[in-house]
């Protein structure tokens, strides 16, 4: 957990949840996540299930639910199975729905970040598929 006050710069790994309740600049990799209003991730986030009433701000890979409740804010390139915003959510970047087949749990598969970061790289960068340099 980072607690309400608290700056926190670095990775987090963990097979259990995560309580964001102060700032982490950082990557997030958890089975949960849950960003509180007083609480703010700029960095990337790899987990099976995410629920948002602060901010996050960077690359967000959720292989099952995304809940944006009405007090959030997500910016970036977002990947999730399912997602719920309530109204009043803000939400700025690429969205992307991935397929219950494609998505295997956070922890099953390694090839699911290597899948998706460069569809991320290229949404952050506003760069469309199939165009090349």
């Amino acid at each position: 957990m980072v607690g309400e006050g608290v700056l926190l710069e670095g990775k987090v790994t963990t097979s259990g949840s995560v309580d964001i309740r102060g700032i982490l600049k950082g990557e997030v990799k958890a089975d949960s996540v849950h960003v509180w209003e007083s609480g703010r991730i700029e960095g990337s986030v790899y987990a099976n299930s995410m629920e948002v009433e602060g901010s996050v701000s960077s690359n967000v890979v959720i292989s099952g639910e995304l809940s944006i409740r009405a007090s959030g804010v997500v910016a970036g390139a977002i990947s999730y199975q399912r997602i719920e915003i309530e109204k009043g959510a803000v939400v700025k970047g690429k969205l992307s729905c991935v397929q219950p087949d494609t998505t295997p749990h956070i922890y099953e598969s390694k090839e699911l970040f290597k899948m998706l970061m460069p569809l991320h790289a290229r949404a952050a960068t506003g760069e469309e598929e199939g165009q090349s340099e």
